[in-house]
């Protein structure tokens, strides 16, 4: 009998309709604890301090009233003028005690409103970034859902669909919930797009509630859409907003359609129609219709396209779309050492050279465009150069170690081969692994290298690496093998073990073809990368208690102490490998069906560590989390921390002066997103990544 593999394609994720949950990740390692000695125990005391004095000085006054009070009582009332004096004076010298009282006790009193506003903003802050943690469900696009362009042919089409058809019927996975969903989802857009007249009807309808200006090639980006799409996506995004009706938008139209007939493949476009919502949750604000942005990972905060007079709009927004990529050309025409220089430094990530034929000038261009692209995607996990065959071929000896030349392709066929060259962070001029490919060479083709050198130091699991690693192409099925907080040394016997369970289920499926039967390559076209999963900190590794994942919770539930499991990212489902000792049965276990599969328990990008935030939505999102003590500690070091800061301004205290500020590198060093953003300014050789 032979094996059967439950297969998915690459249509988008499915709305997610569970219940809200609440944020579980607490900074337990960074925020907590008994850190702080002298300063924390110097700020109680100080806080005591001032509550006993306060204290005291109310239940004196309020003691002196009293007697007076009673005294001026005893008198009798035909001594009713007296008391009414002595009522007055009473009260007179009240007010003067309150005024004194006030006058010595400034700055505690104004930095005790200053808490109690502070524990409001958090308490009342339960709205702030409520967009963050809100269902996302995807608008539905049929080009997606087959993973093919929106300008394939039908035979494309057609194509496309009998590959994920085989991946997701049901009947190949009968333990898979969710695949009967997905493989309607699939038929339903085959009817739509291999149909002439229902594909017209819906590309011109954009899947979007415009009049005008249809544009079937941009994805359609709304309010629930655009953080799915955009805001956690590995490419390079250029978005227009836009309105139909506006005079402006209409004359921007045709450039914007020949940007995407040009450059589609490489870049992803997307539309905001701002009809019926104004867009006030996009992290620019527009002032002039179009505007048209640019966002990519590397760039860090969004470009906007400059507007310029009409007839430069063509030119303009085509270097707009071209320089979206990050420039990783090895200029060895005029620095022959520039290689040697490049794999002999230390850098934060491992490096990936691509060499790469160039016989035209054209040519070169069109594929360093491509491997710009590829550099881009996976700029998260590799450091990227390229070279052209017949230059590294012409360098010197010295300019070129011999380890490098023995693994270049032949110069007689520089022009139709191309190398993928991969080299360790920690400045081994010699190559870690290293592949021959056919040139031109499809991108998921070279992805599937990309996973390869992942191998040999498995990622932190982020949403970023998730889509990376564990999204299937269109060329082979791909799940994910998680480890839980995992020792180094069990990481390494773990990729021992996965790689015999594949090599195992490999000779498997071979000995079922030798006895006649039959096994598609679709059954067997399947990898399993592994990936590492941190709840707890680890150095500067994105981990749950460092970072935001407000829907991890569901993920802990359904390990139930694990501490592996596989993580299907196309249907948003895991299983927990509970007991495993050995991974030498995963590839099997995948292709039998025999994990126990949980639904609902992955969200896209919500249940996964998000290491983007700032420092401020770090500690405003930490506090609201945090516990009583936590959040008392907190307020009494931002009151300690004003207090000092006043008290230097005012007196001119050089001891306080200091003190404020080994309080605010302290604060400074306990915050996450801030010690990230120092770090980026480090030289690598203090942080280089290490291979298993």
């Amino acid at each position: 009998m032979a094996p059967t593999v439950r297969k998915a394609g690459n249509g988008e994720l499915r709305q997610r309709k569970g219940k809200s949950v609440a944020e579980d990740d607490s900074d337990e390692e960074l925020l907590s604890g008994g850190g702080g000695g002298w300063l924390d125990n110097f700020i109680m005391l100080r806080a005591v301090v001032f509550m006993i004095t306060s204290a005291a000085a109310l239940f004196k006054g309020s003691k002196d009233a009293s007697t007076d009070e009673a005294a001026t009582t005893a008198k009798g009332k035909d001594d009713g003028k007296k008391k009414d004096k002595a009522s007055l004076l009473d009260k007179e010298e009240m007010k003067e005690a309150a005024r004194e009282q006030l006058r010595k006790n400034v700055i505690p009193i104004f930095l005790t409103v200053v808490m109690v506003l502070t524990c409001l903003l958090i308490i009342c802050g339960e709205g702030f970034n409520e967009r963050e943690d809100r269902e996302k469900p995807a608008v539905e696009d049929y080009y997606g859902t087959l993973g093919v362009t929106r300008d394939a042919e039908s035979a494309d089409v057609k194509r496309a669909y009998k590959t994920l058809a085989k991946r997701w019927h049901p009947d190949k996975n009968p333990n898979c919930s969710t695949c009967a969903e997905t493989f309607g989802k699939i038929a339903s857009a085959y009817e739509t797009l291999f149909d002439d007249k229902k594909r017209a009807a819906y590309d011109e309808s954009g899947d979007i509630a415009s009049a005008e200006l249809k544009s079937p090639r941009s994805v359609p980006l709304t309010y629930d859409n655009f953080d799915e799409l955009v805001t956690y996506s590995n490419d390079v995004w250029i978005v227009q907003i836009f309105k139909p009706d506006d005079g402006n938008c209409a004359q921007f139209h045709p450039f914007w359609e020949n940007q995407i007939q040009k450059y589609g493949h490489l870049v992803r476009f997307g539309r905001v129609d701002i009809t019926s919502d104004v867009a006030k949750w996009l992290p620019v604000k527009y002032r002039i219709l179009p505007t048209i942005l640019k966002f990519a990972r590397h760039l860090g905060s969004p470009q906007i396209f400059p507007i310029t007079a009409m007839h430069e709009t063509g030119n303009m927004l085509m270097k707009f779309v071209l320089t979206s990529f990050p420039n990783i050309g090895l200029p060895l025409h005029t620095d022959k050492s520039g290689l040697q220089r490049w794999v002999s430094s230390a850098t934060k990530h491992h490096k990936v050279l691509l060499v790469i034929p160039g016989k035209s000038e054209e040519e070169r261009y069109k594929s360093h465009l491509v491997s710009r692209k590829l550099a881009s995607r996976w700029s998260e996990l590799f450091e990227f150069r390229t070279a052209e065959t017949s230059v590294l071929h012409k360098l010197p000896a010295g300019d070129l170690p011999a380890e490098i030349r023995a693994v270049l392709p032949p110069e007689g066929e520089a022009g139709s081969k191309a190398a993928i060259i991969f080299f360790a962070a920690n400045g081994d001029p010699k190559p870690k692994a290293s592949a021959i490919v056919p040139w031109p060479a499809s991108e998921d083709a070279m992805v599937l290298h990309m996973l390869d050198f992942a191998k040999l130091a498995p990622p932190a699991l982020t949403p970023r690496t998730a889509d990376l690693l564990c999204r299937s192409l269109a060329i082979r099925r791909v799940y994910c093998l998680v480890l839980v907080d995992p020792p180094d040394n069990g990481v390494k016997k773990a990729m021992e073990e996965l790689e015999d369970s594949r090599v195992a289920y490999g000779k498997e499926v071979e000995e079922v073809r030798d006895s006649g039967s039959d096994v598609s390559d679709e059954e067997d076209n399947f990898i399993v990368p592994t990936v590492r999963l941190f709840r707890r900190a680890k150095g500067l590794q994105p981990s749950i208690s460092t970072c935001r994942a407000p829907k991890y919770n569901l993920i802990e539930q359904a390990l139930n102490g694990s501490n592996a499991m596989l993580l299907d990212l196309d249907t948003g489902r895991i299983a927990a490998l509970k007991g495993i000792t050995s991974f030498r049965s995963v590839y099997s276990t995948v292709a039998y069906e025999e994990a126990t599969w949980v639904d609902e328990a992955l969200h896209p990008f919500l249940s996964l560590p998000d290491c983007d935030e700032g420092a401020i939505p770090h500690f405003i999102r930490t506090s609201r989390s945090a516990s009583l003590p936590e959040l008392l500690m907190k307020l009494l070091t931002a009151v300690f921390f004003l207090e000092a800061v006043a008290k230097a301004a005012t007196d001119r205290n050089v001891k306080w002066a200091c003190g404020a500020g080994m309080l605010l590198v302290v604060m400074l060093i306990r915050s996450a997103p801030f010690v990230r953003s120092v770090v980026a300014y480090i030289p690598g050789a203090l942080f280089s990544p290490t291979l298993l």
